[in-house]
């Protein structure tokens, strides 16, 4: 099922644990009704109604987890193939190089600044990321979407960005 960039934002949003999908506010934040409504309408969302405040409660549905590239995996035994899985499911386009596992984290972690090297504590990451130096907030989202889904596998982990790199930590469930 193909899925405009707006379509699969706000998708993303209703998946995420830690974002709200909002309504456009007129302001630019949020999605536009219209887009909300056309998912209700297709069965990736669900709302009680069309109207606005229903939109904003509106939760994703099993045909949306799908459009999104989301199904169901066997648990892996470790956390670094339950983050593979879930970055190919959610960010099929990324490079393989672009993802960054085990001894190749510490890699990553150096860089240059105007004060000289800048370093990252990579005790227990399970991966990270480069991502794009116009990192926003759907980006955010999607990394947090990513972890969600590794949690789902039975690996608990968080994401959050430091400058450049998005890591992938444990979490005690």
């Amino acid at each position: 099922m193909s899925l405009t960039e707006k379509q699969r934002s706000a998708l993303l949003y209703a998946y995420s644990d830690e974002y709200d999908l909002m309504v456009d506010d007129g302001w630019g934040e949020g999605h536009h009704p219209l887009t909300l409504r056309s998912l209700v309408k297709r069965g990736l969302l669900a709302a009680d109604a069309l109207d606005t405040d229903a939109l904003e409660c509106a939760e994703i549905t099993a045909a949306g987890e799908r459009a999104l590239g989301i199904r169901r995996f066997r648990e892996p035994k470790r956390a670094s193939t339950a983050l593979r899985r879930a970055v190919r499911a959610l960010v099929p386009e990324l490079e393989d190089d672009a993802l960054h596992m085990g001894r190749n984290v510490s890699r990553v972690c150096v860089e240059e600044g105007p004060y000289g090297n800048l370093y990252t504590d990579t005790t227990n990451v399970i991966g990270a990321v480069q991502h794009s130096a116009s990192y926003n907030d759907e980006e955010d989202v999607l990394w947090t979407c990513v972890a969600k889904l590794a949690t789902e596998m039975g690996h608990p982990m968080s994401a959050s960005r430091v400058r450049h790199l998005v890591y992938f930590h444990p979490e005690d469930e």
